[in-house]
């Protein structure tokens, strides 16, 4: 009789469990090192507070303050078109099959 010399499932599972924080960790590892490589090359600082101007705004290196999204009127409207949306979608689901 041939023993099977391949680990169970069960203790593969376990590995790979017991591994997961390392794989966690290297995943973040790799993002941090692509958003710093994506941030270089379009010319930004790479965060802290280092980076900021006098009233604390971020800005490029090249010393342009970064644009920020200030218009509370539009994200007050897109936010009552989405609620609008999703309760659509919910009285749609409420309609009888027949009447779709």
């Amino acid at each position: 009789m041939l023993m099977n010399s391949s680990p169970s499932p069960a203790y593969r599972l376990a590995a790979h469990l017991e591994a997961e924080p390392e794989r966690k960790k290297a995943e973040a590892e790799a993002r941090k090192a692509k958003l710093a490589a994506l941030e270089k090359q379009l010319g930004l600082n790479a965060g802290g507070s280092k980076d900021l101007d006098k009233d604390g705004n971020p800005v490029l290196s090249a010393g342009v303050k970064r644009a920020r999204f200030d218009d509370t009127e539009y994200l007050e409207q897109s936010q009552v078109i989405k609620e609008n949306v999703k309760s659509a979608v919910v009285a749609g689901k409420s309609l009888p099959s027949h009447m779709c």
